[in-house]
């Protein structure tokens, strides 16, 4: 399984935060532009939960336009709502 990384951002102001170099979950991280911190174990819940958002949202594309014109297979689904983390990844797909 390939792996890559990806910076850490503040989710209002997309900046790359600050924070130790190898953190535990008690460790402070915080965004040098606003100020908004938490803990990293907290941070690494919100990145999580919006990479799993995108990724959603992408599937959920790439299946609807794979069904598109297709007189045996139709897609049904709600869009994913876009959710408020307060910490994101530069993660695209």
């Amino acid at each position: 399984m390939a792996t890559s990384s990806h910076k850490i951002l503040c989710g209002k102001c997309r900046v790359s935060v600050e924070g130790p170099t190898n953190p535990k979950d008690h460790d402070m991280i915080t965004c040098p532009a606003c100020g908004r911190s938490d803990k990293f174990k907290n941070v690494m819940r919100s990145v999580s939960a919006f990479v799993e958002e995108v990724a959603g949202r992408h599937l959920q594309e790439s299946l609807g336009k794979a069904a598109r014109g297709s007189t045996f297979l139709k897609v049904t689904s709600k869009p994913i709502p876009k959710g408020n983390h307060p910490f994101i990844a530069d993660f695209k797909l």
